[in-house]
């Protein structure tokens, strides 16, 4: 019997086996096709993440690349930003999508070494193209910038600065570019600008009643008019993002208000009220899991109990701060916490070692352009100098220190410098003469040092 007569006899038993063989083969090459599909995003989600991660480290180098020279081990060099995360893996993301774009594979690879020439170029050759294209385009270029913006953020503070720029001109819309251009002012000490950005933040989540964005600026804005001294202001708006923060249910927004209240607290001379803030944020960070926030928090408490004269607590509290910056490579908390362990030994009257500090917190500050830290350290060394008894020195750091405070416009911090210089006898101007002290002795006691605060930005 043939093949086909065998057919004709069993024709309904042949078609349904065929039938159900063409099913199975539907079947498995669906699941070719579609599990195919998603190993393949598996794997380029795995790329991408690997990629901001590399970012992240290189970038947290980079901010504390003196960490070793000073003799430190870094054991981790992931940082606990997840807003920095975000941004890198906005910007990986956005790289990918430039499909088009010649030497993108090389940009890629590059960028995946935590090389981000070949992604600057790209993202330039965007912002270059949008902006011909016109007004239509414009929102897309401001993305380009913003992007170029976050790949040199923490590396170098004036190029990420004429990005943001750039991208705020492009999109005025956008509350996040202005947002990171406010914290840029803010790090230089250009407090006024660093205000009409934050100012322009609040605008952009008024009129889209988005609570979050409110939350945010209003915040910053305490910032700004703490560091300038305005404590009522700066309270009123810390507190009012710190009601929005609880009713978002934000814990990070929560915790940032609650330790810039501390700050403000403790400048109006309540360290018990301080004090209570400050544990309350360190609860939350904690709780979060960020350790940027951890470390603010131990180095405001060891303010505190510095203040009260409680040295080893202080000191345990300032080293415990310092530990934490070194591990995320964060040059301005290390900055911060070695001008405060250098006050520590400048009040235990070990002059070398407070010096060693300070140089150190100076050059750190120095490095990242920040005017208001490195007035501070100019003043802490013009203590130590007139401890030491030397005049000279000490008005030389007294000037530097005065001249760089009025450019940022820090009250409090301007006439602490004015009644040093004043005791000290320096060469007298007009305006120092009512605050003249001819019994000003060089006791550590008697001489008033700035420290070295950790502000919460959003």
């Amino acid at each position: 019997m043939g093949i086909w007569q065998f057919y004709l006899d069993h024709k309904d038993f042949v078609n349904g086996v065929l039938a159900l063989l063409a099913a199975i083969l539907a079947v498995w090459a669906a699941y070719k096709q579609f599990g195919g599909t998603k190993k393949s995003e598996d794997d380029q989600h795995r790329r991408t993440m690997e990629t901001v991660e590399t970012l992240v480290r290189i970038a947290r180098e980079r901010d504390g690349k003196d960490a070793d020279r000073l003799g430190q081990e870094n054991s981790s060099l992931r940082s606990e930003n997840d807003q920095l995360r975000k941004q890198y893996q906005d910007v990986v993301e956005a790289l990918e999508a430039q499909k088009n774009a010649p030497g993108l594979d090389l940009a890629l690879s590059r960028l995946s070494e935590g090389d981000t020439s070949g992604a600057e170029t790209i993202f330039e050759q965007v912002l270059a193209e949008k902006k011909q294209e016109g007004e239509a385009s414009f929102k897309e270029a401001a993305a380009a910038a913003r992007h170029l913006g976050a790949l040199v953020y923490l590396s170098d503070t004036h190029k990420a600065l004429g990005y943001y720029r750039k991208a705020v001109e492009l999109d005025a819309d956008d509350a996040d570019g202005w947002n990171q251009l406010g914290k840029l002012l803010w790090r230089l000490g250009e407090m006024d600008p660093a205000r009409q950005a934050f100012e322009k933040v609040l605008a952009l989540g008024n009129r889209s009643a988005d609570k979050q964005v409110i939350a945010m600026a209003t915040g910053n804005l305490g910032i700004i008019y703490g560091t300038q001294g305005d404590l009522a202001k700066a309270e009123a708006h810390c507190l009012k993002a710190l009601a929005l923060g609880q009713e978002l249910g934000g814990k990070e927004c929560m915790a940032g208000q609650y330790g810039n209240l501390g700050l403000i607290y403790r400048k109006q001379g309540d360290f018990a009220k301080a004090k209570e803030f400050h544990k309350k944020a360190l609860a939350l960070f904690q709780d979060l899991g960020r350790k940027e926030g951890i470390a603010s928090q131990y180095g405001n408490l060891g303010l505190i109990y510095r203040r009260q004269g409680d040295l080893a607590k202080a000191e345990e509290h300032h080293q415990k701060a310092l530990a934490l910056s070194q591990e995320l490579c964060r040059k301005e908390g290390m900055a911060a916490q070695y001008g405060n362990l250098g006050l520590i030994y400048l009040k235990q009257v070990d002059l070398a070692k407070a010096e060693e500090h300070f140089q150190k917190a100076l050059k750190l500050n120095q490095e990242l352009g920040g005017k208001q830290g490195m007035a501070t350290q100019y003043g802490n060394l013009g203590v130590l100098e007139a401890t030491r008894g030397d005049k000279d020195k000490a008005c030389a750091y007294y000037r530097q220190a005065l001249d760089l405070f009025t450019q940022v416009g820090v009250k409090l911090e301007i006439e602490r410098v004015k009644r040093n210089l004043a005791r000290l006898g320096c060469p007298e101007r007009a305006e120092w003469r009512d605050l003249m002290n001819a019994q000003g002795q060089a006791l550590v006691e008697d001489w008033d040092a700035p420290e070295n605060q950790a502000w919460d930005h959003v």
